[in-house]
């Protein structure tokens, strides 16, 4: 059978899909041919309509997230009409709101969860032109009605094939991303964040005793080797949620990394369950960066709302470990505009983060469906409603508006905060100027430093000489 694997990521991040990747090993191992087509842009769509016309395939699935639910539609209605092909959606938005496939014309299945096998099995069910309506974790169409299916138990990571990365251009992605290589070695998560798609995943998987695991250090090892052997690249990041949870297999897999390896690597920590053994070892594999999950500034409103049982000074101890050390290059993670919070509370965030004196990856907050802050988010009649033909920028415009903390709050404090955290002599406050006003005033001055900024012109020129896109 010939599939087409559809990975939309328009105006967001351009990154490797790593459940695309191990769905088409699976599928190539089983004999099927794949092919994989990036959506970066609106007008790729043209291109996708052009190629799917010429090679016809049986089947074209797309992994969605909440946004791109948005984008596609239009795609999907257009692949309907033009072409014969079986069209699925699967990712994380089908998954936990699988209601969607009855809201999107043209689709003819959902796949809940992981989809390497159950697309395996679809795709030999149709081969051999048998009966595929009880094929676990699909919900299909038929007429009418909705055929909904159990789920199967979650994959042993160390039998997957490694994801196929030759159905793109990946050292180009490796250009682009200025030579850093992604990897994850794990699935889930086992904390309770209220945002976190991962809490609904936990819940959709209990009966199977949950949905976290990783694989075998050794096995983590042997997919950077034959990633080695085949790609130019500089650096490394670990997407892996956890990968400090669980001692010894971190242990265990940075010795190894330490002594296979020289590619300087920064992974994301929870601050309260590394201790300075762990982050003498990171050091010595090779750690450029720590990136430190901090959400908020507020203590309180980080635990009460957030559920992230971390004190203030445990992120401080954290940074503290990190400086010892001389691992420099460090990262906090933080949210802008989440239910509840107000513009003073976004104050103590920046209090605590011109305390740290780091570097920050920082977003606005969009609730993913099926999470618990998109219930709350229902439940209070926040959630926005974007126009046909409106497209927004996933976690830098604001979308939301809650009665504390209004869109275009939101988006002034998105604006100023990598000018207030940098230039830390900047007032939070002056006598007699409202912060609506001073607010105001950084905003243009961050747009100046923004708009003029030589090193961004130089990032995108380096870009073109190397991939010829900007």
């Amino acid at each position: 059978m010939k599939i087409f694997l559809i990975d939309p990521k328009i105006k967001v991040y351009p990154g490797y899909n790593y459940g695309l990747g191990h769905i088409a090993s699976v599928l190539k191992k089983g004999g099927h041919s794949v092919d994989y087509i990036a959506l970066r842009k609106i007008k790729d769509s043209f291109e996708l309509y052009n190629k799917i016309q010429r090679q016809k395939p049986d089947i074209i699935g797309f992994s969605v997230t909440t946004s791109q639910a948005y984008y596609i539609r239009p795609v999907v209605k257009t692949l309907k009409e033009t072409s014969d092909a079986f069209i699925i959606c699967g990712g994380i938005h089908p998954t936990l709101k699988p209601e969607y496939i009855s809201e999107l014309p043209g689709l003819d299945a959902i796949v809940r969860g992981e989809g390497e096998f159950p697309m395996l099995e679809l795709a030999d069910t149709f081969q051999k032109k048998e009966n595929h309506w009880k094929i676990k974790n699909f919900w299909f169409k038929n007429k009418d009605e909705i055929v909904k299916n159990e789920l199967r138990s979650p994959v042993n990571l160390d039998e997957l094939p490694f994801p196929d990365k030759s159905m793109l251009d990946y050292q180009k992605l490796l250009y682009q991303n200025d030579g850093m290589n992604r990897f994850i070695f794990s699935r889930g998560c086992l904390f309770d964040c209220p945002y976190c798609a991962n809490k609904g995943l936990m819940e959709l998987y209990r009966a199977e005793g949950g949905y976290y695991r990783r694989m075998s250090p050794q096995r983590a090892i042997e997919e950077i080797e034959l990633d080695a052997g085949k790609y130019a690249f500089k650096t490394i990041f670990f997407d892996d949620d956890l990968i400090s949870l669980n001692k010894n297999w971190f242990y265990e897999f940075f010795t190894l990394y330490k002594k296979r390896f020289k590619y300087p690597f920064y992974c994301n920590v929870r601050p309260g369950t590394v201790d300075s053994d762990m982050v003498k070892l990171l050091k010595e594999a090779g750690a450029k960066g720590l990136v430190i999950g901090i959400e908020h500034g507020n203590e309180g409103f980080r635990k009460t709302v957030l559920r992230r049982n971390i004190t203030n000074d445990q992120i401080v101890d954290m940074v503290k470990l990190c400086k010892q050390y001389h691992i420099k290059d460090n990262i906090g993670q933080i949210m802008i505009g989440l239910p509840f919070e107000t513009r003073e509370l976004f104050f103590d965030t920046l209090r605590l983060c011109r305390e740290l004196n780091i570097h920050y990856f920082f977003y606005i907050f969009v609730p993913y469906s099926g999470t618990e802050f998109d219930e709350v988010c229902i439940k209070n009649n926040w959630l926005p409603t974007i126009p046909t033909g409106k497209y927004y920028i996933e976690r830098q415009q604001a979308i939301m508006d809650y009665p504390t903390f209004s869109k275009e709050d939101i988006q002034l404090c998105y604006d100023v905060f990598w000018l207030l955290t940098y230039f830390r002599f900047l007032p939070l406050k002056i006598p007699f100027l409202s912060t609506g006003l001073l607010l105001k005033f950084y905003q243009f001055i961050a747009t100046f430093f923004d708009f003029f900024n030589p090193r961004k012109y130089l990032r995108v020129f380096m870009r073109w000489l190397k991939t010829g896109e900007i």
